[in-house]
C-alpha cells in the first residue's frame, strides 16, 4: 500500500504519537505518577513532544521517512521528554526553595560546571 501527500504525513505523525504514548508509559516504570492526572499530563507531553519532533529529528539525521523510524523516533522522543522536563523541574524547584531568582541560578549552575570540570 502506497500513500503519498497529506496521508502520509498524517500517518507518520499517527505513528508519532502512538511511539511517543509507549516511550512515556516506559518512563513510568522508572517514575511512577502519583496519580491518574498525573499520569495523563505525563503521556501528553511525551505523544505531543513526539508528534512535533520525531519527523524533523528523522529528517535532520537524514534517516528515510518511514512508519517504523516515525514509530521509533517517536518512542525515544516521548521517553525523554518528560525526563528532561521532570529534571528541568527539579533543579528550578529546588532554587526556589533557595529563595534566587533566575540570573543568580544561571551563575550558580556555571559555578557548579565549572567546579566539576577541575
Amino acid at each position: 500500500m502506497s500513500t503519498t501527500g497529506a496521508t502520509a504525513f498524517l500517518l507518520h505523525k499517527i505513528a508519532s504519537g502512538v511511539g511517543g504514548m509507549l516511550g512515556g508509559l516506559a518512563m513510568f516504570a522508572f517514575w511512577k505518577p502519583l496519580n491518574m492526572l498525573d499520569a495523563c499530563i505525563r503521556s501528553g507531553i511525551s505523544t505531543g513532544s513526539a508528534v512535533i519532533f520525531a519527523m524533523p529529528v528523522l529528517e535532520m539525521l537524514e534517516f528515510r521517512v518511514d512508519m517504523d523510524l516515525a514509530l521509533l523516533a517517536g518512542a525515544i522522543i516521548g521517553f525523554f521528554a518528560w525526563s528532561i522536563l521532570s529534571m528541568v523541574a527539579r533543579m528550578l524547584k529546588r532554587f526556589d526553595r533557595e529563595e534566587k531568582d533566575i540570573l543568580e541560578a544561571v551563575k550558580d549552575l556555571r559555578e557548579q560546571i565549572s567546579n566539576s570540570k577541575k
